[in-house]
């Protein structure tokens, strides 16, 4: 668990140092969300049987952070374009 802990940890620092620098916000982004999704298609496909536990509250979060995460990187580009 500990490296799962690190890997929050990277993402969240990548996702502050990405709202300081604008070129590299929507790498930052994409990163975030790819995480996200794979660890919500992990579990389940491989964790079902966790989801009555507290692993289905983490899903909704993350899923939750995938469309806002998303919603982010969109109206960014959409912004860097006009």
């Amino acid at each position: 668990m500990r490296n799962w802990g690190v890997l929050i940890t990277l993402v969240g620092a990548m996702l502050i140092y990405g709202a300081f620098r604008p070129p590299l916000r929507a790498m930052a982004l994409s990163v975030a969300i790819a995480s996200k999704i794979a660890f919500i298609s992990l579990v389940l496909t491989l964790g079902s049987r966790f989801l009555s536990q507290q692993v289905g509250i983490a899903l909704a979060v993350d899923a939750i952070a995938v469309v806002v995460l998303g919603l982010a990187l969109v109206m960014g580009q959409k912004k860097g374009a006009g």
